[in-house]
């Protein structure tokens, strides 16, 4: 799905770099659900991370591009 979204937005310069983006959007999920398991160790309290979640991710970040 994100390589798809990140190819709709080429125009932004992305081209060359929709692959490695890919990845690290999916390596940023990723790791928010390793520490939302720390953060309930520590703290008891469960935080949900969902599709919605990683999409919002996504079009954050080509939000920030198109500034």
């Amino acid at each position: 799905m994100a390589f798809k979204d990140y190819s709709a937005n080429e125009h932004l310069g992305i081209g060359e770099y929709k692959e490695t983006l890919s990845e690290l959007s999916v390596e940023i999920h990723n790791n928010v659900q390793a520490c939302s398991l720390d953060f309930f160790d520590e703290l008891k309290r469960k935080v949900y991370i969902t599709p919605t979640s990683y999409l919002e991710l996504i079009k954050l970040y080509i939000q920030m591009l198109k500034v």
